[in-house]
């Protein structure tokens, strides 16, 4: 398949999956509103300048839980299956300790917990950045914003979906340092889609492009094995494949290098419902008695 092609069929797939998430970033919106106090977000007022009260039961309630969370903050422990191997295993959980350490992951863990008790689940990557540890490589755990991607709508286990794309806008000069062969011919980017932006900041949108990651799972029914391929996008264009350096596959295991977690699941994705979902009402009702009795 040429480049011209496969970029037109990963942009169509990526597509696809964008209509069908738009209610689902609707409901993250109302999520994180919540969260911050708005509660009387499109409650039209009945008289001028009347009371609107906002207690943070749901906002304190999630920070208390999410203390909780972080003082219960994971570590890899490594056992071992016999006695003689319990020194290794013990060099071995120093060393994946050191490097969740090295990698920030204490950070990336206090930005999950945000995500699964308001948004109702977290997103991880998993994967191996050379330029940890002073270049000399390290594996990782990292945090991915929930409306930066995209699993198969059409199945509830996302490994068996056709494909997970992840994106992200960078600047225009970015792709000119980066790519700086395709970046001339990079169209405007007409996909009308913005990660969450600060309100407080004004942006120029049009100077920024989406970097598209369309991470694909393929059977072979010669061996019985699935592969994951990975291609890179912007502008209309297909930067990269992974498949000029890695034929075979990007992992060995031919899974989706990502896990979701699901606060509470909801049936026939892979998605859940977050504590602002479980107890808007009773908010809303808590704010509209304080309403009353001003």
């Amino acid at each position: 398949m040429d480049k011209v092609k496969a970029a037109e069929t990963a942009y169509a797939l990526f597509h696809e999956f964008r209509t069908a998430y738009m209610a689902e970033w609707q409901r993250l919106a109302k999520c994180e509103r919540m969260y911050h106090g708005d509660h009387w977000h499109g409650v039209p007022e009945n008289d001028a300048g009347e009371p609107r009260p906002v207690t943070p039961i749901l906002q304190s309630t999630v920070e208390n839980v999410r203390a909780d969370l972080m003082d219960s903050f994971p570590e890899a422990v490594i056992t071992a299956d016999e006695p003689e191997y319990a020194a290794v295993a013990e060099l071995l959980t120093a060393a994946i300790k050191e490097n969740h350490l090295r990698g920030g992951y204490s950070r990336e863990y206090g930005r999950l917990t945000h995500d699964l008790l308001v948004g109702g689940y977290m997103v991880q990557e998993t994967g191996y950045d050379p330029t940890l540890n002073g270049g000399l490589g390290g594996a990782f755990l990292r945090y991915v914003d929930p409306r930066c991607i995209l699993f198969d709508p059409l199945v509830s286990d996302f490994q068996e979906g056709r494909a997970v794309f992840k994106f992200v806008p960078y600047p225009r000069a970015w792709f000119e340092s980066h790519y700086p062969k395709e970046a001339a011919a990079m169209k405007a980017d007409g996909l009308g889609l913005r990660p969450v932006r600060d309100a407080l900041l004004t942006i120029r949108e049009e100077d920024t492009i989406l970097l598209v990651e369309c991470w694909r799972r393929e059977y072979d029914p010669k061996n019985g094995r699935y592969s994951v391929h990975m291609q890179k996008l912007a502008g209309g264009l297909l930067l990269e494949d992974s498949r000029t350096q890695k034929p075979q596959g990007y992992f060995a295991h031919g899974e989706y290098p990502f896990t979701v977690t699901a606060l509470y699941p909801r049936k026939g994705s892979c998605l859940g419902y977050g504590l602002i979902d479980m107890f808007e009402k009773a908010q809303l009702y808590s704010d509209k008695l304080d309403q009353i009795l001003l």
